[in-house]
């Protein structure tokens, strides 16, 4: 049973004093009049004040209905705090479950649209690349840990757990595996079962965003009219390996910010003290965008290194380090106005470039990966910059590349 608070001595209290009344007088042989009993606290304004229309701070729920959709202020009430705490409104925040929820995977739903092959799978599917595998665990351990808190009507963390899959979804699995969908129908396949699962496991909680997600993925029917997700299989040493690796990036990019040297631009050496997998060490060269990776009881010390948390990082930048940073500056560039210019992946276009001398060395000296890389039918130096453009740095230098 549910009810607010302030039930706490009416019906909640009732309910068991009528039910020990007539157990002692022999009237009835049951137990209690109710097994679970989930309190409501009372929604105050954001500064903890008693909603009140002459006080100027009522809102009006079917407003933000219309403005926000019921699953948005379904999540955001499940997932403030405890049921039975008070709960200071802030509209803010309930846009920010639209935000840094809904819309995030309705993005991952788009992409997954852009190189899907028919409908989202019903049956989990194999595959050998170690992102694949890891969202499929990540996936399991989510549907274990969703079930078991509803089990016990722990709402809250039920859907934080929900929020924070679809961070990890996002900003992790999607945004690391972007480059392999063009070509890989395994991530294509893994990605859309994901999203199929997820839609039945956050039916409960969002029942529209659900039912509209299930029939995005190719479905005719209603989620509502599935079975719960069982929890498949869970590699609980590949997400533990994983973890501490994302702990290694995230070291590693506080390291790069510490030494005012961006991403882009690649290092030679990282050193760590735990050890990985072989797959698990590309993604952290990858991301951290280092040449070699060394496993170390003591990490190095010397001049040009830098270090934190068990991750050391050799900040020293080669003559050809530079050139390679050039590079991948530029790729960015003209892949920024590509989608500034909203063209589709792989659709050919040519570009032009204004840059000085000097600069335009580097330029016609990679132009084959650029053109490789920006999907580009045509790159030729010009004197004169059309909008929109895009530039990259080198080194104070700059070039700037727009559409020819």
């Amino acid at each position: 049973i549910s009810e607010a608070i302030d039930q706490t001595r009416g019906w909640f209290y009732t309910l068991l004093a009528i039910s020990t009344f007539l157990q002692k007088a022999k009237a009835i042989k049951k137990g209690p009049p109710y097994e679970t009993c989930v309190v409501l606290g009372h929604i105050r304004d954001k500064s903890g004040k008693k909603l009140s229309k002459s006080l100027g701070n009522y809102i009006d729920p079917m407003l933000l209905l219309d403005k926000y959709g019921a699953d948005a202020v379904r999540m955001y009430l499940f997932t403030i705090n405890q049921p039975s705490e008070p709960k200071n409104f802030d509209e803010d925040q309930l846009g920010d479950v639209v935000k840094k929820n809904f819309m995030i995977l309705w993005n991952v739903v788009s992409f997954w649209k852009l190189y899907a092959k028919g409908v989202a799978p019903a049956t989990r599917p194999t595959s050998d690349d170690v992102m694949d595998r890891w969202i499929l665990a990540l996936l399991a351990q989510t549907v274990k840990r969703v079930t078991e808190h509803l089990d016990r009507y722990a709402i809250v963390d039920a859907g934080r757990e929900l929020m924070s899959f679809v961070t990890d979804l996002s900003t992790w699995y999607v945004r690391r595996s972007r480059d392999r969908a063009k070509s890989d129908d395994a991530m294509s396949a893994t990605l859309g079962y994901v999203l199929r699962e997820y839609a039945k496991l956050s039916a409960p909680f969002t029942p529209f965003l659900a039912d509209a997600l299930w029939r995005e993925l190719g479905n005719s029917t209603s989620v509502h009219l599935e079975n719960w997700p069982a929890v498949g299989t869970l590699d609980v040493e590949l997400l533990a390996h994983m973890s501490r690796a994302r702990t290694v990036v995230e070291s590693g990019h506080a390291l790069r910010a510490q030494s005012k040297m961006k991403v882009r631009q690649p290092l030679s050496q990282l050193a760590v003290t735990q050890k990985f997998p072989d797959a698990i060490l590309e993604i952290l060269k990858d991301e951290l965008n280092v040449k070699e990776i060394s496993v170390a009881n003591k990490l190095p010390d010397e001049q040009g290194w830098i270090s934190m948390n068990g991750v050391a990082l050799d900040v020293t930048v080669t003559d050809e380090l530079r050139e390679e940073g050039y590079l991948r500056e530029m790729v960015r560039a003209v892949n920024s106005l590509r989608k500034t210019l909203k063209l589709q992946p792989g659709e050919p276009t040519a570009m032009s470039y204004v840059a000085d001398e000097a600069t335009a060395k580097y330029v016609e000296h990679y132009k084959a990966t650029l053109m490789e890389k920006g999907s580009l039918s045509a790159l030729e130096k010009t004197d004169k910059v059309s909008e929109p453009s895009a530039a990259a740095e080198l080194d104070g230098k700059s070039v700037a590349f727009f559409r020819a």
